[in-house]
């Protein structure tokens, strides 16, 4: 029930946006303070008790300063923890403060490019990954907050912002590395773009091979992850067939897009940064399933841009096929238990 209530509150949402567009920036502020509250207060998720080990390890051994911090896995991550530990915040405090940073961020960036009418691209997050992201894996979830503000920094032409906001996002989660060389080729002329994505992929495949085949006798869980994933042929047909419908999505955008000029820039990137996804998915596979799966899932994450900008359209063609792809996002989430019972966390287990 909780969920449906979600669900049906952003779909709400996503018609007042688009009846009465004067109340876009309110409801998509209520919006997303509902997300923040909603994924920040659960008492539940599949990674929940993952976090817990990671926070309580951090009280009980008591270590120092910079080892401290790693208990986090990621630095940022752990001096987040450390904060809330020395200002007296319980574990659910943690779960709150991820939600403020990942809904709250990709607030923010939703806001500028869609000129502050954000519900829309809410209720496709809903569809598509939060409860993936922010509501299960909330070091991905900030990492890529941060990384939707430095892809609008950089098709801005704004470099600096964008190295500084992708080196803050590997600071949540180390995948966020490889966003620098693949958004890197939206530094090349657009005629070019396609060789030097070309070139950059190839590259990409072949250096984290190199690095997976050397540090697989340190965890192998790099090559035998696979079955907890579900990493097999029918993923990478899944794949294979969302791309598919997001360049579908994205050719059918050619035209009638003018009113949507500042998110229409980003379409092709992040059709873009989906593609790679694939290719990193299909190549490393059966080298390291769990960590392809996992930057594909990075990667895949920024088709957010792509489905909303179809659904604020017009035309019935691209606001159908986006609403497709929404509906088939709700089942890949669904499949895999990511909508757990939802349990609600007592106020009094934030601060103790």
């Amino acid at each position: 029930m909780p969920y449906l209530m979600l669900f049906s509150w952003a779909i709400v949402a996503a018609m007042l946006s688009r009846v009465t567009p004067v109340l876009g920036r309110p409801v998509g502020i209520a919006m997303a303070t509902t997300l923040v509250l909603f994924a920040g207060l659960r008492a539940g998720s599949v990674d929940y008790e993952g976090y817990r080990e990671m926070f309580d390890w951090m009280i009980e051994l008591d270590l120092d300063y910079p080892e401290r911090l790693f208990f986090g896995k990621d630095v940022l991550f752990g001096v987040l923890m450390d904060l809330l530990q020395r200002a007296g915040g319980n574990l659910q405090s943690l779960f709150l403060a991820a939600a403020l940073l990942s809904v709250g961020l990709k607030q923010l960036a939703f806001a500028r490019a869609f000129g502050g009418n954000t519900a829309v691209p809410w209720l496709v997050t809903l569809c598509l990954s939060f409860f993936l992201h922010d509501f299960t894996q909330i070091r991905t979830a900030i990492a890529l907050a941060l990384c939707f503000l430095a892809l609008q920094h950089l098709v801005a032409g704004r470099v600096k912002p964008w190295l500084w906001l992708t080196l803050a996002a590997a600071g949540f989660h180390l995948s966020a590395v490889l966003f620098v060389p693949v958004a890197g080729v939206l530094l090349f002329a657009p005629r070019r773009r396609g060789m030097a994505w070309a070139v950059m992929t190839g590259g990409l495949v072949l250096a984290l091979i190199g690095l997976f085949q050397l540090v697989e006798f340190i965890d192998p869980r790099l090559a035998s992850h696979g079955e907890t994933t579900g990493l097999n042929w029918t993923a990478l047909a899944v794949a294979t067939f969302k791309l598919a419908l997001l360049m579908v999505i994205a050719l059918a955008m050619r035209r009638g897009t003018q009113r949507l000029e500042a998110p229409v820039r980003l379409v092709w990137p992040c059709v873009m940064f989906v593609a790679t996804g694939v290719v990193l998915l299909f190549a490393l596979h059966d080298i390291a399933s769990a960590l392809a799966f996992r930057l594909y899932e990075f990667f895949d994450a920024f088709s957010v841009f792509v489905i909303a900008v179809g659904l604020m359209q017009r035309r019935a063609v691209p606001v159908l096929l986006a609403l497709g792809y929404c509906a088939f996002g709700v089942l890949l989430q669904w499949l895999p238990g990511l909508f757990t019972p939802y349990r609600l966390a007592p106020l009094a287990s934030l601060f103790g």
